[in-house]
């Protein structure tokens, strides 16, 4: 199967739904002012794709490949009350410039890969803001760190197909400054 949901328009809710095996996205919310909340997803390549504006809330995203794909220039994006768990990788953020994401109260629970952060091109300081998530792998005291990397393209033109290369070049870091003991009910 392919998309679960994919909202057109702006100031959309998709609550309440049941979305499981899809071969590309559970819910793409590409636009402004979308409201996801209440669902449950689980084994799609992509759980959510969302777009600027919007808030992802109590939704349970499980056995996929990505659980949240955030991509570049977003702004303005809440996703509190989730919890995303045995996914290959639970919150992939993909950006190239400074952006607004607030990450509140989520459970990040037994993912092969919690966050991957990846930065394209400039690197502009994070205005994303982890504050209250339960991670499972964290049982310290103190900041949990969330590490990313700054890839730099490379191009090639050697023939008639030119192509892009991005090779790692810097680790950055992001700090969850107060995570969670125990994890919530969502």
């Amino acid at each position: 199967m392919g998309t679960g949901i994919d909202l057109a328009g702006i100031n959309n809710s998709v609550i309440g739904n049941r979305i499981n095996n899809m071969k590309s996205y559970g819910i793409i919310c590409n636009n402004k002012n979308c409201n996801v909340s209440g669902n449950l997803i689980s084994e799609c390549d992509w759980g959510i794709l969302i777009g600027c504006n919007n808030t992802i809330s109590n939704n349970i995203i499980s056995e996929c490949d990505i659980g949240i794909e955030l991509y570049e220039k977003l702004e303005n994006v809440t996703i509190e009350y989730n919890e995303f768990k045995h996914n290959m990788n639970g919150i992939l953020i993909l950006s190239e410039q400074r952006q607004v994401k607030m990450f509140y109260r989520n459970n990040i629970i037994k993912n092969l890969i919690d966050v991957c952060y990846v930065h394209f091109g400039k690197l502009h300081p994070s205005f994303n803001t982890w504050y209250g998530n339960y991670w499972n792998k964290w049982k310290r005291i103190g900041p949990k760190r969330i590490f990313g990397i700054r890839l730099i393209p490379i191009f090639f033109i050697p023939t008639d197909f030119p192509f892009i290369i991005f090779i790692p070049f810097i680790r950055t870091v992001a700090y969850d400054l107060h995570p969670a003991k125990e994890p919530y009910e969502i």
